[in-house]
């Protein structure tokens, strides 16, 4: 995947659980008794929402809940979340069930960019959840993010947690004034362990956490980031996981059976597997998986049934190297082909990357990844949001200023010699 001048962060969320914890105070902080504050101190120990919006976190949010929520984001504050039906950039259109895939962009003067702008200038951050469709908590992080950037976005100075003190509790998981939990487990670097624990007694967990955030650095934090956020990227998968009796689904709804229905045990795709980076290793038994080339013990993802299948096989000749008749023109291939000599997957994206079909280029044939209408939107959006030299933004900027639309990348597909699309 070829990158513009913006640095592109992905941060992919897939947290299967989220607990909480509690350090001690700080040397030569005075600490109340656990549930005794006075009538006229501080009462952060007794109540259980910290923030305004916490309230709408009692329980995990329906997939149209998401929708409502990510809408009034950007009706309620236009100036820096924009709304996005993201799988309008795939060829399918949506996903395999006729849902759509929403996200937002938070950041800086999104009123006055053109669609999938990216500034140059600032980095780009995916916040993306829900890859497993259980997972329903990696659904409700990134809402409660959207929540907390926009809810502190350009406000003063303030004193959230009303203990007479202002900025004096950011968000790094340490009770830094000491007005709250005490006793939790930490880490050899004294940092909370999040372990959900009650540890004090009083009913609430952690709430002397985190509860007086600076507000200066969230707006600081939007005006130099570009940030994605996509809080269900299964909506097929995690709407049924809701309804399912087991709760237990992990994949999406690709009927890989063909019959029909859905909900099958061989049915699914597991998302998180499916990016063309190293992914056929796991059909091999060991294989050298991630930068630090380590051998791997690994589990066979290339069976259907199997809850962490990986999809189908690509049989694109990608980087249009080789034509059809091998022996015409015959290709280097790469020890990661596991099809017949056609000159297809000669140059998988793998850690190694090395220019197996020494076509002069890496990792740009892949043996399969991208299948899936999910992650196709994870890239396709990487895609536009690629800043290429051959489009000023001066240029671009002052082009849509003036209502004329321009593209800011390249198309994904291009027509080869033979005639045939390949990508670019």
């Amino acid at each position: 995947m070829q990158q513009g001048t913006a640095t592109l962060l992905a941060i992919m969320i897939m947290l299967t659980s989220f607990g909480s914890g509690s350090i001690a105070p700080p040397e030569g902080v005075a600490v109340p008794a656990a549930g005794m504050a006075a009538a006229d101190a501080n009462d952060t120990l007794n109540r259980t929402n910290t923030f305004p919006f916490d309230v709408l976190f009692d329980d995990y949010h329906e997939y149209y809940e998401v929708v409502s929520e990510l809408q009034r984001f950007a009706n309620d504050f236009p100036d820096i979340v924009e709304f996005y039906t993201l799988t309008d950039l795939i060829p399918a259109g949506q996903t395999w069930q006729a849902n759509e895939i929403y996200g937002i962009k938070i950041s800086d003067n999104v009123a006055n960019e053109p669609e999938f702008y990216d500034d140059p200038d600032e980095e780009t951050l995916f916040i993306v959840g829900n890859h497993h469709a259980r997972e329903w908590m990696t659904v409700v992080t990134p809402m409660y993010f959207a929540y907390y950037l926009t809810h502190f976005y350009g406000a003063p100075p303030t004193d959230n947690d009303g203990d007479g003190l202002v900025n004096e509790d950011p968000i790094d998981g340490v009770d830094n004034d000491g007005d709250g939990e005490q006793g939790g487990r930490v880490d050899a670097e004294g940092r909370a362990l999040f372990d959900g624990i009650d540890n004090d007694g009083d009913g609430v967990i952690d709430e002397g956490i985190d509860e007086d955030p600076i507000e200066a650095r969230v707006t600081q934090l939007i005006n130099n980031r570009e940030i994605w956020i996509i809080p269900v990227l299964n909506p097929d998968g995690y709407m049924y996981d809701r309804e399912d009796p087991d709760r237990f689904w992990r994949k999406n709804m690709r009927d890989n059976d063909g019959n029909d229905r859905y909900g099958d045990t061989c049915d699914g795709v597991d998302l998180n597997r499916n990016y063309p980076l190293e992914w056929s290793h796991n059909t091999q038994g060991t294989a050298l998986i991630g930068d630090d080339l380590m051998l791997e013990i690994t589990v066979d993802d290339d069976n259907p049934c199997s809850g962490v299948y990986h999809g189908p096989r690509d049989f694109n000749d990608d980087d249009g190297d080789c034509d059809k008749g091998f022996f015409v023109n015959p290709c280097v291939v790469g020890d990661q082909n596991t099809g017949d000599v056609t000159g297809v997957d000669e140059d998988p994206p793998d850690a190694l990357h090395d220019d197996k079909d020494e076509d002069g280029m890496v990792d740009e044939d892949k043996e399969g990844g991208f299948s899936e209408p999910e992650t196709q939107v994870i890239e396709y959006l990487t895609w536009r949001l690629d800043i290429y030299e051959d489009y000023p933004q001066d240029q671009y900027l002052a082009d849509y200023q003036d209502g004329i639309t321009r593209a800011n990348w390249p198309d994904m597909f291009v027509e080869a010699s033979d005639g045939e699309y390949i990508r670019n």
